[in-house]
Formats: structure tokens, C-alpha cells, sequence
């Protein structure tokens, strides 16, 4: 097989025919990615800055080839070398080179650079069609200054996503998260008719830190109040309710009892109720007894523990519940008297994610006495050491078990000396296809 030469004119590569320049250029990359020591050697800088002028150039399939080439050499050259690199996308970009893969090229090889140039290149970008991916580069430069959040704001003020750009960015820098939370809170008290841009707003302001979320609280409990009518209800409801959320895990102030009054009205959405009670069991184990006392979890745990389309939100629950308890009779408060069957069961499920929930969550059972009643009837789980999968953790649940005091009267002492000395023989992850692999 003939090596591939890349000992040639770059700058002539315009003048290949369509199929013989993505010929070259597809090759050329694939020799890059594999370490090629003669292409990391001749495609360096002015082959390069030649790629970069065929990606102007109407045909897409042109452009995407030049565009992958020029990224993965960027990341052989020297300092240096990126920097004249950069500075020549500069001035292309000025000169209004405008292909869409050449904006992605900018967005990927200024990432990093840090040089004033390529930051407000990159700013000019963030309201273009390749504005997410500016934001993600803008991230690794220095915090913009309010006048600069100002200025792409009035480019962004006629798109609600180019908005949200903004606001994402003044948001990622500790300097400029005032200027975001007052942007954001604008915008929530100002999208009555616009659901995606309030609850994208509500997710964005979640995620500020505490100190400057705290004041805003209050504000924010009044605008909940002005939509809770409104068509979109109970979805713009749980979006505040998860904000509230955030912020309760995050502190270690008392939660207000209106929280808990929200959390028990979001009871109509099971799916949101019960993953907050198992965020909060994650962050706030200490308030496992007002969970129990001001909500109707336990109730909504019973209800749904057989239910098919609830088994992976309801495992997830109680293993937030069971593993995070400071309470002696957590297993016998929360755990369905069914379910233990149901948990056999899913540990040998073909998916493996419901698998391994399934086992965690036996794990997390198996440090409770009251447990062995639950399982001395179930089929195959004096078995549940051969399961398929997951060795370490079925090994652990049988020494777990087999320590437990009253594991002997239950079970026997064969079975008990038989878990506690030796190791679990599991068989390996079987390959099997599941409905969600089959998932579009």
C-alpha cells in the first residue's frame, strides 16, 4: 500500500478538483488523529492558513472536510505558530469570511487562546447560529465587562435564546453574577407569554450561588404566584419549585415551612415530587422528619413501588432515603412491603442501568435487621450472588446480609458461612439489546 504524501502545495488546494480535495483533506486528518509522524511533520502552519481560505467556499461539503482538518492540526503547532494562526482567522473573519464551518473553526481554535482579538471575535459571535459554542469558548477567557455584557445584550434583545447566552455567560464569572441574577429576574417578572424563555431563565438562575440567589428569594416567591393561573401552570409551578430546591439543598438555614407546603401541592406531578424529596434526602438528610411529618411521600412510594414506569424514580427514592437516613427505623418506615420482590427481580433485569439500581438499592437495605423478613420468601435471592453483573457490589450485599444477627435463624448457618467466606462467582454482563438502545 502506497503512503500518503503530504509533501505538496498547500496553497494550490483550491485549484483540486471537488473530489480530489476532500480526498486529501480526509486523509490528511485521519493520518493526523492516528499520530502520522510525516503529517504532523508538512501539515503545519501554511498548510493550515491554506485549508482555512478553501473553507470559503459555498459547498458545505467542502467546508465541513477543510474545517475538521484545520481543527485537528491546530492542535499539533506551537504556541507560536496558534497564535499567527488565530490572528489570521482574525482578519479573515474582518475581511467577512462568514461560512458557517469557519465560524464552528473560530469558536474551536480560539477556545483557550485568551488574546484580546479573539475574545471580541468570539463576543461578536455569541447571537450567531454558532453562539452556543462561542458561549463554551468565551468561558476559558477572562469575565466581560459590564459595558460588554450591555453591548451583546442589545444584539440579543430580539431572541429570547440569544438572551439566555448572555445571561449563561454573565452567570459563569463570580464578577458579573449580580449583573446576571438582575438580568435573569427580569426577565422571569417579563415572560408571562414566553414559557421556554421563563423556565430556561429559572434553570439559569438556580444555578447562582446562595449569597447572591438569598435576596432574591422573596422576589421570586411573588412572580411564582403571578403564574401559578396561568395555561402552562404546574410546569412553570415545579420550575420555580426546583429552583427553591437548589437553593434549600445548598444552605443550611432552616427550610421555611412554605417550601413544604409547595412540595406537597406539587404532588399532582408524582414524578416531580418524588425527585425532589430524593434531592433534598441527598443534600438534607436531617430533614427526613419533617418529610415524613409535612408530605405524603411514604403514601406516593406504596402506590407506585409496582408500577412499571415509576421503578426507576422510585428506586432512586428510596435509595436516597435508606442510604442517607440518621433514623433507626428508616427501613420499616419507607420500605413498600411487596417491594423486596420486585428488587430480585430488577437485579437480574436485561438493562443494566435498572440492574444496577436495583442492587445499589438492595446494598443499601442490607445493613437493616428488619430487611431479612422482607426477603426470606423471595424467589432467587438466596441466588443474588450469581447474578449477572456487578461483582463487587453482589459480593458485598451477601457479606452485608450474612452479618446481620438474625441472618442464621432465616436463613440458615450453611448459607450464612457460605456468604461470608466465600467470594461471589457472578457471571459476566450479558449482551443483550434493550428498548432503549433502540431509542432515536
Amino acid at each position: 500500500m502506497v503512503a500518503p504524501n503530504f509533501d505538496v502545495n498547500w496553497e494550490t488546494l483550491s485549484e483540486l478538483d471537488k473530489k480530489s480535495l476532500i480526498s486529501l483533506v480526509g486523509t490528511a486528518e485521519f493520518e493526523l488523529r492516528r499520530g502520522n509522524s510525516m503529517a504532523i511533520k508538512y501539515i503545519r502552519m501554511e498548510a493550515v492558513c491554506a485549508v482555512m481560505r478553501a473553507i470559503d467556499n459555498p459547498d458545505v461539503e467542502i467546508q465541513e472536510p477543510c474545517r475538521r482538518l484545520c481543527s485537528e492540526a491546530f492542535q499539533h503547532l506551537s504556541v507560536q505558530d496558534k497564535m499567527r494562526v488565530t490572528a489570521e482567522m482574525q482578519k479573515m473573519f474582518q475581511n467577512g469570511l462568514s461560512a458557517y464551518h469557519f465560524r464552528l473553526l473560530i469558536c474551536d481554535t480560539f477556545t483557550g487562546m485568551r488574546t484580546e482579538g479573539c475574545r471580541k471575535v468570539l463576543m461578536r459571535l455569541l447571537s450567531s447560529d454558532v453562539g452556543v459554542q462561542a458561549g463554551k469558548a468565551l468561558k476559558t477567557y477572562k469575565a466581560p465587562t459590564e459595558s460588554e455584557l450591555e453591548e451583546m445584550l442589545e444584539k440579543a434583545k430580539d431572541s429570547a435564546i440569544n438572551l439566555m447566552r448572555v445571561c449563561d455567560l454573565a452567570a459563569h464569572y463570580l464578577e458579573t453574577q449580580e449583573f446576571a441574577r438582575n438580568l435573569l429576574l427580569d426577565n422571569i417578572h417579563k415572560s408571562s407569554r414566553d414559557v421556554i424563555s421563563l423556565i430556561s431563565s429559572l434553570e439559569l438562575m438556580g444555578n447562582l450561588p446562595n449569597n447572591i440567589l438569598e435576596s432574591c428569594i422573596p422576589i421570586l416567591l411573588d412572580y411564582q404566584k403571578d403564574y401559578i393561573d396561568s395555561g402552562n401552570g404546574m410546569l412553570i409551578y415545579g420550575s420555580f419549585l426546583k429552583l427553591f430546591t437548589r437553593y434549600f439543598c445548598r444552605s443550611k438555614e432552616s427550610i421555611p415551612k412554605w417550601y413544604y407546603e409547595q412540595l406537597s401541592q406539587s404532588y399532582d406531578d408524582q414524578i416531580l415530587f418524588l425527585q425532589t424529596c430524593t434531592e433534598l434526602m441527598n443534600n438534607r438528610p436531617k430533614e427526613e422528619g419533617r418529610i415524613r411529618n409535612e408530605t405524603t411521600l411514604v403514601r406516593v412510594i406504596d402506590s407506585n413501588s409496582t408500577a412499571h414506569s415509576m421503578q426507576w424514580i422510585i428506586m432512586d427514592t428510596l435509595l436516597a432515603l435508606i442510604d442517607n437516613s440518621l433514623l433507626q427505623d428508616c427501613f420499616a418506615f419507607w420500605f413498600p412491603f411487596r417491594y423486596a420482590t420486585v428488587l430480585v427481580v430488577n437485579a437480574d433485569d436485561p438493562d443494566k442501568r435498572i440492574r444496577e439500581r436495583a442492587l445499589k438499592l438492595i446494598h443499601a437495605t442490607s445493613k437493616y435487621n428488619d430487611s431479612l423478613e422482607f426477603y426470606k420468601d423471595v424467589r432467587n435471592f438466596k441466588s443474588i450472588c450469581s447474578g449477572p453483573g456487578f461483582i463487587d457490589i453482589r459480593d458485598s450485599i451477601c457479606k452485608r446480609f450474612a452479618a446481620l444477627p438474625s441472618f442464621e435463624d432465616i436463613f440458615g448457618g450453611e448459607l450464612r458461612m457460605a456468604w461470608l467466606r466465600e467470594d461471589t462467582r457472578s457471571n459476566p454482563d450479558p449482551v443483550v439489546a434493550t428498548a432503549y438502545d433502540f431509542r432515536i
